[in-house]
């Protein structure tokens, strides 16, 4: 049960890492709303495996048409 807490932890601070170092690009695309934090967070859960390897590194766009959120093809950081 401890590496389950353990693991539940970092997910989170992972999370938390990644809205603190996203914030601008998040106000800018008006992602902290009802409708697009859930895609932000469905976004996290479609890209676990990279989740865990990257961690708050993961770049993640909005799609052009604004209806989903899905893993950047560039690699770079904010």
């Amino acid at each position: 049960m401890d590496s389950y807490r353990q693991g539940y932890i970092k997910a989170l601070i992972d999370v938390k890492n990644y809205v603190d170092s996203h914030s601008c690009v998040m106000k800018q695309w008006k992602i902290y709303n009802s409708k697009k934090l859930p895609m932000l967070l469905q976004a996290f859960i479609d890209n676990a495996d990279e989740m865990i390897a990257m961690g708050d590194m993961i770049e993640l766009t909005l799609t052009f048409d604004h209806k989903s959120i899905k893993k950047s093809k560039e690699r770079y950081h904010d």
